[in-house]
């Protein structure tokens, strides 16, 4: 490559300001020398084949679909002959299967849309392990080839048809470039990348573009110029479909109890393939998260009943770890015990529902009589409660009136959201209002100064009293005000 610029980061703690960025690279010199030059050549394998989850995640990064989706069309692929069991866990065949491979693939690349890869004939032994099937194997395609496909049957048999080629295809070879650049002991950093055979990737349809840098070697002296530029740290990413599934899967990943960890990467985590599907569809429905483009986005509804729900145990992942180590109990006892270690088992499961359940209506009954919100007031400092129709200061006797009501131009509003408006002084943008008219809205909600009049004593926002026009003076309060979105 001709190119003998290149850019490189600096590989220290970020600057607060951009003051202080420029007037550090300001003092920086021009000239800088080539201190470290590390290539090493890369091979990454091919992926597992399909399991329902790894097609379900997919199908929804690559085409939308969400998990049910893809479940009703794999569903009908099957029973029309086209695929095997869709809802299976494991991404491995068995030993038996080796001899079919040959005539899959050859049937798969008979077809025009796998032609060009007529060269992919047997897949490795890395792929039949009978030790690592539960039921069923992978999902792959049968020796009955599709006749007529709708779209949406076209792209999943696609998915499953590609993940078996890939499988047989070689690994995917590139080399990476590790650059470091001093400049006045100063360490700046490049990373490179060549693909110098796609292998199995070539059937993702989509190239990757090389990252080439200059062949330079170590001591070799360098000049260049210097850019500051802004990166502020972002929120985490919604969660779409696929990475949900992900989350379900991994969901063991940051709990410190080793032996629940444990538990939970043998079982996969929360649900199963055939019903993470309807989990999110249960909470779709149900109106606790709703659909927004890919991301599913928790509603207020959802927000609240978390609140609401004070047991920690049925919020956390630990449950499903604990049911899985007595069902392991029960299983790996002998057939003279594992009756009783049944009994035991459900016995505990209906004493703990319970003792929840109580817990749960004590917890109710003492939302409505005034129970703490868990945020105090921004004008005097006390602790804000909720009482049977708003949420007020519980300084009221002081003479503090904060208070918000539960209902706003015929919007509910919950503890959450005046959670946030006390906190943060403002709401993000809610739907739900309705005008007297009966016309849907969307506003935030705000906390803005309080005011008295001077002759009736109306309170309200600064200026004239709206109802005698005389002079207003600033109160120890605070009222809810709207800030209304432009409707398109």
């Amino acid at each position: 490559d001709t190119n003998d610029s290149y850019v490189g980061e600096l590989d220290e703690d970020l600057f607060k300001t951009e003051q202080e960025a420029k007037s550090f690279i300001s003092a920086l010199g021009s000239k800088g020398k080539v201190s470290s030059v590390e290539t090493k050549k890369e091979h990454k394998k091919p992926p597992l084949l399909h399991n329902t989850n790894t097609l379900q995640i997919e199908a929804n990064e690559r085409y939308g679909y969400t998990l049910e989706e893809t479940v009703s069309i794999d569903q009908k692929l099957y029973e029309n002959g086209y695929i095997t069991y869709p809802r299976v866990d494991s991404q491995y065949l068995t030993e038996d299967k080796k001899s079919e491979m040959p005539k899959l693939l050859s049937l798969l690349t008979s077809s025009k849309p796998f032609a060009k890869y007529s060269d992919r004939t047997s897949i490795p032994d890395r792929y039949f392990d009978d030790s690592k099937i539960d039921g069923h194997d992978a999902i792959i395609t049968t020796d009955m080839m599709p006749k007529s496909l709708t779209r949406e049957q076209f792209h999943i048999y696609d998915l499953v048809a590609r993940r078996m080629l890939m499988a047989a295809s070689k690994d995917m070879i590139t080399e990476k470039t590790i650059l470091l650049t001093e400049v006045d002991s100063h360490t700046f950093k490049s990373n490179g990348i060549r693909y110098l055979d796609l292998g199995w990737a070539e059937l993702l349809d989509k190239d990757p573009e090389d990252k080439i840098l200059p062949y330079v070697n170590q001591g070799d002296a360098v000049s260049g110029t210097y850019e500051v530029y802004e990166q502020t740290s972002k929120p985490p990413r919604r969660y779409t479909e696929a990475t949900i599934v992900k989350a379900m899967e991994n969901c063991g990943r940051k709990i410190e109890d080793e032996e629940a960890k444990e538990y939970l990467k043998r079982s996969k985590g929360i649900g199963r393939p055939a019903t993470r599907a309807a989990i999110i569809e249960r909470l779709v429905s149900s109106q606790y998260i709703e659909r927004k483009k890919k991301s599913l986005v928790p509603t207020e509804k959802g927000m609240s009943t978390i609140d609401a729900i004070t047991i920690n145990e049925i919020k956390s992942p630990i449950l499903t770890a604990d049911w899985e180590k007595s069902l392991d109990v029960i299983e790996l006892s002998p057939p003279a015990d594992s009756l009783q270690e049944l009994k035991k088992f459900i016995a505990s499961i209906h004493k703990t529902t319970e003792k929840w359940c109580e817990e749960i209506r004590k917890n109710k009954v003492e939302q409505t009589g005034g129970n703490d919100l868990g945020v105090v007031c921004p004008v005097c400092g006390m602790p804000i409660i909720e009482g049977k129709d708003n949420y007020y200061c519980s300084g009221y006797k002081d003479g503090c009136k904060l208070s918000i009501s539960k209902k706003i131009s015929g919007k509910s509003i919950t503890k959450t959201v005046a959670r946030a408006l006390i906190r943060e002084g403002k709401t993000p943008y809610l739907k739900g209002f309705k005008s007297k008219a009966g016309k849907p809205f969307d506003a935030k909600l705000k906390l803005s100064q309080a005011y008295k009049c001077t002759a009736c004593g109306a309170i309200q926002k600064n200026g004239k009293c709206y109802k005698c026009g005389s002079e207003l003076e600033p109160t120890k309060g605070r009222i809810v005000d709207f800030e209304l979105e432009e409707m398109n």
